[in-house]
C-alpha cells in the first residue's frame, strides 16, 4: 500500500529531517511513503486533489489549515483515501477531536493501527469543510494572527484585542431571513477555538447565530456561547441545507479565509474516512 506525508517546512512545529525518517521506517511495514512539502497556500490541496487517487492514506502533518488543505483535495478526488493526522499546529482542535496525541511516536503507532472513522462533511459552493464554518467577529482570527511561528497561542489572543476595535456586525440572509449579526457558525466538531463544545450528530445543518448590538454585548455573548459549551446564548436555524446571502461575506472554513457574496451549504454524510485514538467510534 501507499501513503502520501504532506507538510509544511516552514511551520513552528514543522516535521524534521530525522522525524519524517522515523516515519517512513515505522510505516514501512503497511506502506511505501511518499513525502510532500507545501509550496504555499492551496498547493497541498492541489497536489492531493490530483494524486490522492494514488493512495491509499493521507498523512497530514500540521495545524488545522493543513489538515483542511489536505481533506479539500481528498474530497475532490475520485478516490476516497484515508486521512491521519500528526498534529503540528497551535490549537489542533481536529486533532483532540480523534484523541490524536501530539508524541510522535504514539501517533505513528495509532496510524499502523489503522482504526477509522467515518466523518461527515460539508459542501460550500466550489470547496469543502469538515469541522467548522465561521462569520464575523473574532472569526477570522485563526488566519490574521500575526507571528505564529514565534508567538504559538498568544498570537491569537493578540488578534482578538485587535479585532475587538476593528470588527463590525455582518448583515445577512440566511435562508429568507435578513439579520444583523455578531456571529455564525456551523459546529461539527467537539472542540472550537480550544474551548470543548455540544456535538450534535443527526442529517440535518445546525446554524447558530448570535444577534448583534455593541462590540461590547457581543464580546460577552460569544464568551458565554463558548462557556456554555455553544449550548445557550444564540439562536438557530436547522435544514437539510442551508443559503447565506451578503455583500462580500468573509466565512471561516476550518481556519481558512473563503469570500463570497452567496453561499449554499449541504452535508455530506460519512464523505471521509480518517484515523482515529479511540477505541470505538466516535460520535460527534
Amino acid at each position: 500500500m501507499r501513503a502520501l506525508l504532506v507538510h509544511n517546512p516552514n511551520s513552528r512545529k514543522r516535521l524534521k529531517t530525522k522525524e519524517i525518517d522515523y516515519i517512513k521506517k515505522e510505516l514501512s511495514v503497511e506502506y511505501t511513503t511518499d513525502i510532500f512539502e507545501t509550496l504555499g497556500r492551496g498547493s497541498i490541496k492541489e497536489y492531493v486533489s490530483i494524486h490522492a487517487k494514488d493512495y491509499d492514506l493521507i498523512i497530514a502533518s500540521g495545524g488545522d489549515g493543513t489538515i483542511h488543505e489536505a481533506i479539500i483535495g481528498i474530497l475532490n478526488s475520485k478516490k476516497n483515501p484515508t486521512l491521519a493526522i500528526i498534529p503540528r499546529g497551535t490549537m489542533n482542535d481536529v486533532a483532540k477531536c480523534y484523541k490524536i496525541p501530539k508524541n510522535l511516536k504514539k501517533c505513528v503507532k495509532i496510524i499502523i493501527k489503522g482504526n477509522s472513522i467515518e466523518r461527515n462533511a460539508y459542501h460550500v459552493n466550489d470547496t469543502y469543510f469538515l469541522y467548522g464554518l465561521a462569520i464575523g467577529r473574532y472569526t477570522s482570527v485563526s488566519y490574521r494572527a500575526d507571528k505564529k511561528k514565534e508567538l504559538g497561542r498568544l498570537a491569537y489572543y493578540f488578534a482578538c484585542i485587535k479585532d475587538f476595535f476593528k470588527s463590525k456586525a455582518t448583515d445577512v440572509n440566511i435562508n429568507g431571513i435578513n439579520l444583523k449579526i455578531s456571529q455564525a457558525f456551523i459546529i461539527d466538531n467537539k472542540y472550537m477555538a480550544g474551548y470543548p463544545i455540544e456535538a450534535i450528530n443527526d442529517d440535518s445543518i445546525h446554524l447558530k447565530y448570535i444577534l448583534s448590538k455593541n462590540r461590547f454585548i457581543d464580546t460577552f455573548k460569544f464568551l458565554f456561547f463558548l462557556l456554555s459549551k455553544a449550548k445557550r446564548h444564540s439562536n438557530e436555524i436547522i435544514g437539510k441545507d442551508i443559503k447565506i446571502d451578503g455583500k462580500n461575506i468573509c466565512f471561516t472554513l476550518d481556519g481558512e479565509r473563503y469570500i463570497t457574496s452567496h453561499a449554499t451549504i449541504n452535508k455530506l454524510n460519512n464523505a471521509i474516512k480518517i484515523i482515529t485514538g479511540e477505541q470505538k467510534e466516535i460520535i460527534i
